[in-house]
């Protein structure tokens, strides 16, 4: 008989939205079925429709040892599943067997007190996995030594920065020797230096034979540490098969992200900032999702200020279908004649070269942050538009390669200087 560590049947997750009106009519719903469901014995229909599935009937199994990876967009249930996996929510229908005692990396520090030092907060984890005192202290060292927080051990984790609380998180999930681990987006707050060291941690810990459920938008990572991969989408799982395989079938859901948004209503943002539009245009200022890799175009987003003296930085990621972060610009060199003493509404047209990108699918982020005095993002809205770059000239009018067999995710047409030797000229 095939041993499973995890075997998931019709997972099913059921949330409802709204503000305070719709939990009233929640309220009231729960309220009347109190009272007159013992005497009709008839079920009362929900008035709300404002219920979505951020899980939808999925269902995999999962060996010992795999290392998987879960690819979707935002909003596709990869959160939801791995808090359903971790026991932290509960599925509406359905159900999920795991073998083992469960490790996970959800959120920065998720299960630690606040009040509680690092020290603690590091035998507190593993008494919650289950494991004994003496378990706990074999391991100590290594989660020390790995987290690079030995100073503030004795500090409450209430006063660790962002980095600090994910090393020691991460660092605890890793080390404490649970036979599933959940990784989710969260090694994406780290450093550099600090994501590589988790990932070369996580590739351990595969080897060691341990199970692995690794979430990130980082798919040259998710490349190569996977070999499996489940393709989410919409609360469905698409696609559960060989990683490149997946790879290119979570390519083809960009097909459909519009080259333009637009909010009448409900503008994205915070209390401080609302985005109005984003849309792409080419040279002319139209609307487009298309552009010739030869010609301009550009980033246009109308966004509303909504407090004085307060102007964050306008950010513009790029990113290849293949999830590579090709490149980011922000509005800084440009705002330097502009002082902002009220608040306002303001268009900003971001300007992109010809010759830049080669040809295929680009994702846009667009958001605003500050970068004094450390680097903080206000919000983001990713995967918000795409386009796609065209090579459209004649087959024998190009001059060097084709786009078949043209590498790499940028072709900036760079100036050359060439200086023959005389004596070698003819």
């Amino acid at each position: 008989m095939t041993q499973f560590v995890i075997q998931a049947r019709g997972l099913s997750k059921q949330y409802r939205i709204g503000g305070l009106k719709e939990l009233n009519v929640l309220l009231k719903e729960k309220i009347t079925r109190a009272i007159f469901y013992p005497f009709f014995r008839k079920k009362i229909p929900t008035q709300s429709k404002n219920l979505f599935w951020a899980l939808n009937n999925v269902s995999f199994d999962i060996h010992p040892g795999e290392i998987v990876g879960i690819v979707g967009r935002n909003g596709s249930g990869k959160t939801t599943l791995l808090k359903i996996l971790a026991r932290i929510t509960h599925p509406t229908s359905g159900y999920a067997d795991i073998q083992g005692r469960v490790g996970c990396l959800l959120a920065a520090g998720i299960g630690f007190h606040a009040e509680l030092s690092g020290r603690e907060n590091i035998f507190l984890s593993g008494t919650t996995l289950g494991l004994k005192h003496k378990e706990v202290q074999q391991k100590f060292d290594e989660i020390v030594a790995f987290s690079e927080i030995e100073k503030y051990l004795d500090t409450p984790v209430k006063r660790y920065s962002s980095g600090m609380y994910l090393r020691l998180a991460f660092a605890v999930a890793a080390h404490l020797e649970t036979e599933i681990l959940l990784v989710d987006e969260v090694l994406a707050v780290g450093d550099v230096g600090f994501q590589k060291k988790c990932l070369g941690k996580i590739n351990d810990v595969a080897g060691e034979g341990r199970t692995v459920l690794f979430v990130t938008h980082d798919l040259q990572a998710i490349r190569r540490l996977c070999n499996r991969g489940l393709l989410m989408d919409q609360g469905q799982l698409l696609h559960d098969g060989n990683m490149a395989d997946v790879l290119k079938s979570y390519a083809q859901t960009w097909i459909d992200l519009p080259p333009e948004r637009h909010w009448l209503s409900q503008m994205p943002g915070d209390k401080h900032i609302k985005i109005e539009s984003i849309r792409v245009c080419n040279a002319d200022g139209k609307t487009t999702a298309s552009i010739n890799r030869y010609q301009n175009f550009c980033i246009e987003v109308v966004y509303h200020i909504q407090k004085a003296n307060f102007w964050p930085a306008l950010c513009v990621q790029f990113h290849s279908s293949e999830g590579v972060h090709l490149f980011s610009a922000h509005d800084l060199d440009a705002r330097n004649d502009y002082h902002l003493q009220q608040p306002t509404k303001i268009k900003e047209t971001c300007m992109i070269p010809e010759h830049l990108l080669s040809p295929g699918r680009i994702i846009v982020h667009v958001g605003l942050c500050r970068f004094s005095p450390v680097y903080t993002e206000d919000f983001m809205l990713k995967e918000i538009v795409g386009f796609d770059i065209i090579d459209n000239t004649p087959i024998e009018q190009i001059k060097g390669p084709s786009e078949k067999n043209w590498y790499g995710a940028m072709q900036p047409n760079l100036q050359w200087q060439i200086v023959l030797d005389e004596k070698t000229c003819l």
